[in-house]
């Protein structure tokens, strides 16, 4: 029974491993090395809001609590919008956060975003006062 122990721990062992295994393809990861570009133009109740910095996190559809990029909005075709330029096909979240000069106030929001082409992917980037 004692000699049959150690092969049993090393089988239990090694089915573990591999089925914790990951491959660590990054050919179906969101993030940079792809062909997609994302052009994000913020609102607030439809108006343009042009002093926005547009926060990009890779592969997530959820709010989180750090971004893997940042750009600020410049006037592109008279809109103010964010570019994410050599994008892969995959999940993505925005968030916003600039200035209404209108109301005086911060505004800010986010959106879920999924990739499913290489190519410019337009998005309208809704932000709001906060209460």
């Amino acid at each position: 029974m004692l000699t049959r122990r150690p092969a049993l721990l090393l089988l239990l062992l090694s089915t573990t491993i591999a089925c914790n295994r990951s491959d660590n393809n990054n050919d179906d990861m969101a993030g940079k090395g792809g062909k997609a570009t994302l052009k994000v133009m913020p609102a607030h109740h439809e108006k343009q809001i042009d002093s926005c910095t547009v926060y990009i996190k890779y592969n997530t559809r959820d709010a989180p609590a750090t971004y893997d990029d940042s750009v600020k909005t410049q006037i592109a075709g008279g809109v103010p919008t964010a570019t994410f330029t050599e994008l892969k096909k995959g999940d993505y979240y925005l968030y916003g956060r600039g200035w209404d000069k209108d109301i005086q106030q911060v505004v800010t929001g986010g959106i879920p975003v999924t990739i499913t082409q290489e190519a410019v992917v337009p998005v309208n980037l809704p932000v709001s006062e906060q209460h």
